[in-house]
């Protein structure tokens, strides 16, 4: 069965190109020691997947993201990836 998202419902993509599955995880950019992942926000992503994650709409615009271990600021709608070699970009 197929979620349907209103077209203005900002989210954020994880692309994995690695070979194994990853953690992805989404904190608030106010909680530096990242005690609590935000709702819905500890994906785990499979090999070759894509996952997307919609924050909470108090933490919009900007979540910090861990994607396998590396830290980041992600904006909504940035799709970040996790490239073989275990970079962490935005696209």
């Amino acid at each position: 069965m197929a979620v349907v998202r209103p077209a203005t419902m900002p989210e954020t993509t994880v692309r994995n190109l690695t070979s194994g599955t990853i953690a992805a995880k989404f904190y608030r950019t106010d909680d530096p020691w990242q005690w609590s992942t935000l709702a819905g926000g500890d994906l785990s992503v499979p090999s070759r997947g894509i996952v997307s994650f919609i924050p909470p709409r108090e933490v919009q615009p900007t979540v910090q993201a861990v994607v396998n271990g590396k830290r980041t600021s992600a904006s909504l709608g940035d799709p970040l990836q996790l490239n073989a070699d275990g970079s962490l970009v935005r696209l």
